[in-house]
């Protein structure tokens, strides 16, 4: 209940980053955190455009993964029984028309993320078209 609340705080503490933006685009990052904690592939469909890569560097070299394998590794934690509880604080946030640039932090017990997410507006609807990050263990 207290990381729930805690979430909610860090999100709602977050929201005047969102007033300059369209606030349709928290819904996209919302699906997002909770489909990456619950694994859940259909809310992450719901977030990233099929050809999203995401980009990060393993051992110094760039390491990129593709959309499919991303789905099936979280098919596969879910699988397993891997959910994850943490809590997701946006940084930045900009917006113009049908482009947008958001740089997020999601934080769990053992691990943190920090996202640079580009997002565009297709046919009206938010969604992730690009993901570079950097993970860092705790």
């Amino acid at each position: 209940m207290f990381k729930t609340i805690v979430l909610m705080i860090s999100f709602c503490m977050s929201s005047a980053i969102w007033a300059k933006g369209d606030p349709m685009i928290n819904d996209v990052i919302q699906n997002y955190f909770e489909g990456y904690q619950k694994a859940e592939v259909e809310l992450i469909k719901k977030a990233f455009h099929p050809e999203t890569r995401l980009l990060s560097v393993d051992e110094g070299k760039m390491d990129v993964t593709e959309m499919a394998d991303w789905i099936k590794n979280l098919e596969d934690r879910k699988a397993r029984g891997d959910i994850r509880k943490g809590s997701l604080k946006l940084i930045f946030s900009d917006t113009k028309e049908y482009a947008a640039s958001v740089k997020l932090q999601m934080t769990f017990p053992t691990m943190e993320f920090t996202d640079y997410l580009s997002l565009l507006k297709i046919n009206g609807t938010w969604i992730i078209v690009g993901k570079i990050y950097h993970y860092q263990a705790k």
